[in-house]
């Protein structure tokens, strides 16, 4: 009898224990979204050995979840990254083609003007002589 009541008493302290444990750990999470609770879980070493199956698997689907989340979002930053990279370097072609537009006319117009101030002046040279 006595052997049973000594083993109910390590039970109820182990169950305050873990009670205190849970109700701890639930005030530090209060606050954190579901990404910094799974977080603080794994780094607690305690919290996680004392863990029934189920706990542990609902962790472990949590876990798997975010990082199939992160793996998506990475999938769209890579996406995006690719696409603006094709726009820049699209862009860096339609400036170069304007730069090379603009120096061919600045050659046509210095032709031009020097055409026209060369026939100004044979205009001039004529009216003189």
């Amino acid at each position: 009898m006595e052997e049973l009541e000594d083993r109910l008493d390590a039970l109820d302290m182990e169950i305050e224990y873990k009670g205190e444990s849970i109700t701890q750990l639930q005030r530090s999470l209060k606050d954190r979204d579901d990404d910094d609770m799974i977080d603080a879980l794994l780094q607690n070493d305690e919290c996680v050995s004392s863990m029934t199956q189920e706990e542990a698997q609902s962790l472990l689907r949590q876990c798997v979840q975010r990082v199939l989340v992160l793996m998506q979002v990475n999938k769209k930053h890579d996406t995006e990254h690719r696409k603006q990279s094709v726009e820049a370097q699209e862009r860096e072609q339609t400036v170069q083609e304007l730069q090379e537009s603009l120096r061919n006319f600045r050659i046509e117009t210095d032709r031009h003007q020097m055409q026209t101030q060369k026939e100004h002046e044979e205009k001039v040279q004529y009216l003189l002589s």
